[in-house]
């Protein structure tokens, strides 16, 4: 992709010199900034970002300087996590900024449990791994540390339940990886789900989303030629009606960077998850969401987040700042135990994708489907 190789900082010989903001991002989703860049609605600020990925800095031992966000987080295992924490304390020690700490950030379970314990929340997330006599029916199944949404359909007893993780196993997923979610009715009095999505970027809040649906699980945006949705769309963009609990909610996660994906029951909200990983913008490939898509009801809503959010960058970017590159370096054994838990790691993402090649075989496709329905009951398991 165009301006893929400008915005990796080791790639790019003219980034050093300070005065930048800098994303660690996990391999995976390195393609979140480039998108955001080639869209356009990010193009003011292509000269202003650099991305490294993690496998990156921990080979080359040194960051430039600037301000550093740090994403994805979720996606490291713990020895990782402790090699980013040496990295940011460098970092702190040299002056410089750094959003999202790797070790104080609260994980997604972590999160769920406080806001559940604090009485924010109205529902518990409980460890696949772990007791589940008294999760409250119907449950969700999810994995614990990616964005994906639910595994399964809602689970209305311990039978459908144990189905379920059945299910899921064969997937390759192992239960520790796993998160059986209390379902929350969220639907409104005209029967309509809704999901709510704002980003922190350091101290600024800027909603970005309001997809409306009649499932339970929102994952696309609200139908445009709804009137009435479009222009309650637009109200959230612009007037951020939950705003001190908003920041409650962050501050609780120890979370600078991310977007909170949020519902609200009984005029409650109630947090789903934080991405510490977020969509800037989507990919350019697509048509009609650039900002040359003034024909789209929702243009100027979306115009005026994208515009706050580029402020929100622009007031992390620290300006020119002197001196070398920051130095660093890792205990060997810190790095072999990083190692092991990262070919532990891919080992389990490489099993989960040759069962989904061997699942999408003619004559097998229909068999996720098919195991999916016993899920509800309607055949029997065995």
């Amino acid at each position: 992709m165009a301006g893929a190789a400008k915005l990796d900082a080791f790639a790019d010989a003219d980034a050093g010199g300070g005065g930048m903001i800098y994303f660690a991002v996990d391999e995976p989703r390195r393609h979140l900034l480039e998108h955001y860049v080639a869209r356009g609605w990010g193009a003011p600020l292509e000269s202003r970002i650099r991305q490294v990925t993690y496998p990156q800095l921990f080979r080359e031992k040194k960051i430039e300087r600037g301000a550093w966000i740090f994403t994805g987080l979720e996606a490291l295992s713990p020895a990782e996590l402790r090699l980013v924490d040496r990295i940011q304390s460098a970092a702190r020690d040299s002056g410089l900024s750094v959003h999202n700490s790797a070790l104080n950030v609260v994980n997604r379970y972590g999160l769920l449990q406080l806001l559940r314990e604090s009485g924010i929340n109205d529902f518990r997330a409980h460890r696949a791994d772990g007791p589940l006599d008294d999760v409250r029916f119907p449950v969700f199944v999810r994995v614990a540390n990616e964005h994906d949404g639910s595994l399964t359909p809602l689970l209305y007893d311990h039978r459908q339940l144990s189905r379920a993780m059945i299910y899921i196993r064969m997937r390759g997923l192992p239960r520790e990886h796993l998160l059986v979610i209390e379902f929350c009715d969220t639907a409104g009095s005209d029967g309509l789900f809704r999901k709510y999505s704002i980003f922190r970027i350091g101290d600024r809040y800027i909603p970005r989303y309001l997809h409306i649906g009649s499932h339970w699980m929102t994952k696309e945006g609200t139908r445009t030629s709804e009137e009435a949705l479009i222009q309650e769309q637009m109200v959230y963009l612009l007037e951020n009606p939950h705003a001190g609990w908003v920041r409650q909610v962050f501050e609780m996660a120890r979370i600078e960077y991310g977007r909170l994906d949020y519902g609200v029951h009984d005029g409650r909200p109630q947090a789903w998850e934080i991405n510490l990983a977020p969509t800037l913008s989507g990919d350019p490939r697509r048509e009609g969401g650039g900002p040359t898509a003034v024909a789209n009801p929702l243009f100027p809503a979306r115009a005026h987040a994208h515009m706050v959010m580029r402020e929100a960058f622009e007031q992390l970017d620290p300006g020119p700042i002197d001196g070398d590159d920051v130095r660093f370096d890792f205990p060997p054994s810190l790095v072999e135990e990083a190692r092991r838990e990262r070919r532990a790691l891919e080992a389990i993402l490489a099993r989960r994708r040759r069962i989904g090649k061997i699942a999408a075989f003619p004559g097998l496709a229909k068999v996720g489907p098919l195991l999916r329905r016993r899920l509800s009951g309607d055949l029997s398991i065995g």
